[in-house]
C-alpha cells in the first residue's frame, strides 16, 4: 500500500474522530471499517488489502515476517508456538504450513470484521481452537484419500486438514452463500485445489462418497449424522466427530466407536472416529 493511500485513509479517519496516534495498523483498519464503512476502506487501500503501513510509510513485511503478534495478527513463528501441543510428535509437517496458516488467519480476520464467520475473534484463540483442534483431528484420520467437511463454515476442520495433508482430496460443503464465498477465496488465496460445494450435502449426486466425513459444531446433530453416514464409502467409510457427547452420539445413531482422542487443552472435547453404517 502506497503512502498516498495511507494518508487518505488516515485523513478520513481523523476527520471522523476515529483514530488515535498510538493505534496499531490492525486497530486502525478496524476503526475505519466500523466508522466510515468497509467498502470505503477497501476503495482507499485497493482490492481489500490491509492497512500495512503507518504515516511514515512502514512496510507490511516488517510485521508478518517477524513472526510475532503485531496489531492483532500472528506471524508463522508465533502460530507454530501456539500449535505445538496439537502437533507434538508429528514428523511430517509441511514446510510451508505455518506461513499458510498465517495467510489464512489474516484472511479470516479481515472477513470476520464484516461477516460472522466465527464467534471467536481473538487471533490466538482462533489459532488454538480452530487451527489447533482441526490439525489434531487430521492426525487421527488414518489412511484415507478423500474427506468431506460437512458444514464447513469458515473451513474447519477441512482447510487445516488439507494444509497438513496436501495429498488428501478435501471437499468443503457449506450451504450458506457468504461462508461458501469465503471458502472459495481462502482456497484461491492459499493456492489449493480443494473443492467447495456451495449447497446442501443432500443435493450432491448420489454416487458421491468419501473415505471420511468430518463434522464439527453442526446444527441438528442427529440429522447431520444420518446424512453424513450416507456419504461415507459403503463398508469402509468412517465419520470423524469433534464433540463432547460420545455416548449420546453412540446411542443416537447406533454407530460403533472405532477410536477416541482427547483434544489437548480442551474441556472435555474429543475426536470420535465412528464406523459408518452400511
Amino acid at each position: 500500500m502506497r503512502t498516498f493511500h495511507v494518508e487518505r485513509a488516515f485523513s478520513a479517519g481523523h476527520k471522523a474522530g476515529l483514530l488515535r496516534p498510538t493505534m496499531s495498523a490492525f486497530h486502525v483498519e478496524r476503526a475505519l471499517r466500523q466508522g466510515i464503512g468497509g467498502e470505503r476502506v477497501d476503495k482507499v487501500i485497493g482490492m481489500g488489502g490491509r492497512l500495512s503501513a503507518d504515516r511514515s510509510g512502514g512496510r507490511s513485511g516488517d510485521r508478518s515476517d517477524a513472526g510475532g503478534d503485531h496489531g492483532g495478527e500472528l506471524g508463522p513463528a508465533a502460530i507454530a508456538a501456539l500449535l505445538r501441543p496439537y502437533l507434538d510428535g508429528c514428523d511430517d509437517v509441511p514446510e510451508n504450513l505455518y506461513g499458510q496458516l498465517a495467510a489464512y488467519l489474516r484472511l479470516l480476520l479481515k472477513w470476520n470484521a464484516r461477516t460472522n464467520l466465527s464467534a471467536i475473534r481473538e487471533p490466538g484463540e482462533i489459532v488454538r481452537r480452530h487451527f489447533g483442534e482441526s490439525l489434531f483431528a487430521a492426525r487421527q484420520l488414518g489412511a484415507c484419500a478423500t474427506l468431506l467437511d460437512f458444514g464447513s463454515g469458515a473451513g474447519f476442520p477441512g482447510l487445516p486438514m488439507q494444509l497438513l495433508r496436501p495429498g488428501l482430496r478435501v471437499t468443503l460443503a457449506e450451504s450458506q452463500n457468504k461462508k461458501a464465498a469465503f471458502l472459495r477465496e481462502a482456497v484461491r488465496t492459499l493456492g489449493l485445489t480443494t473443492e467447495v460445494w456451495a449447497g446442501r450435502v443432500a443435493a450432491m449426486p448420489a454416487e458421491r462418497r468419501f473415505d471420511v466425513v468430518a463434522l464439527r459444531a453442526v446444527d441438528r446433530m442427529e440429522a447431520a449424522i444420518e446424512e453424513a453416514a450416507a456419504r461415507a464409502v459403503r463398508g469402509a467409510g468412517r465419520m470423524l466427530l469433534m464433540t463432547t457427547e460420545r455416548q449420546a452420539v453412540q446411542e443416537l445413531a447406533g454407530l460403533s466407536v472405532a477410536s477416541t482422542a482427547a483434544i489437548p487443552g480442551s474441556d472435555g472435547q474429543q475426536i470420535v472416529i465412528l464406523e459408518a453404517r452400511v
